[in-house]
């Protein structure tokens, strides 16, 4: 049985730092991200999202402080893709 590329689109994000809440809903909880950083470029659009993780690595599996989103403070470890894409 196949899960026609489910699985790797999720580990894909979850390494980025977004993990999905519930499947089929567009909302995400910021993680901490394997990587420092990550830029994906919207299709079709402007829009870069950029995903950077201080200290980033397997080692570091806890979010501390969801710091910032757009440069700005955030209060809240959720996201959806407004915010994303803005």
């Amino acid at each position: 049985m196949s899960c026609s590329g489910e699985v790797a689109a999720w580990y894909t994000l979850a390494a980025m730092g977004l993990y999905s809440l519930a499947p089929g809903t567009p909302d995400y909880v910021l993680g901490a991200p394997l990587f420092g950083h990550v830029q994906l470029t919207v299709e079709g659009s402007n829009v870069t999202i950029n995903v950077v993780g201080l200290n980033a690595g397997p080692d570091n599996i806890y979010v501390e402080v969801c710091e910032q989103i757009h440069g700005l403070p955030s209060k809240c470890c959720e996201v959806g893709p407004h915010q994303l894409l803005q």
